[in-house]
């Protein structure tokens, strides 16, 4: 059977087992009223949008999607062509641990997580006595401020953290290479 054939089968059988709620349901869910407590008049944000089960569906594939994927660099040479890195550091990280709470699946999928709900990842590094990066720990892109000085060429990136009831809070400012 064709798979328009099987989804008709699904839905009648879903049909059979939920009775004329499941109709009801449906409908809800394509209208966007599939979620009652959200029907305030306040915005909307990633916290409240998450509750679709169209929104959490839809951010949980990019997510999946972006974390099963492998990690490749690539350096370019000078005829054009393009040739597979992975003996950079940054290589390390993001292919075997980047950092010791998260896998390279979890930590692939947090960023795009954030990168869908907020429009920006943002990781700090991590660097060992000698100034080698050995791992990155994502922030929650709502804690995280980044402001540029158009005069000075500079960005500014400012968070709040709390990690193990400590707070911490941060300022990082560097200049842009343009």
């Amino acid at each position: 059977m064709n798979q328009r054939g099987d989804s008709i089968k699904f839905f009648q059988r879903a049909k059979f087992f939920f009775g004329q709620g499941f109709d009801d349901y449906i409908q809800r869910f394509l209208s966007g009223d599939d979620v009652s407590d959200i029907n305030s008049p306040s915005q909307v944000d990633s916290r409240t949008a998450m509750k679709y089960t169209a929104v959490f569906a839809c951010v949980r594939v990019l997510a999946e999607a972006l974390a099963g994927t492998p990690i490749m660099l690539y350096r370019k040479k000078e005829n054009g062509d393009r040739e597979t890195r992975n003996d950079l550091a940054v290589y390390d990280v993001l292919h075997n641990q980047p950092n010791e709470e998260m896998s390279p699946f979890n930590f692939k999928e947090t960023c795009m997580v954030s990168l869908n709900l907020g429009g920006n990842s943002v990781s700090q590094k991590l660097v060992n006595k000698y100034g080698n990066l050995v791992g990155l720990y994502p922030y929650d892109w709502s804690k995280v401020t980044i402001t540029r000085d158009m005069t000075t060429k500079s960005y500014c990136i400012k968070s709040e953290m709390e990690r193990n009831n400590w707070i911490c809070r941060e300022i990082k400012c560097f200049t842009s290479p343009d």
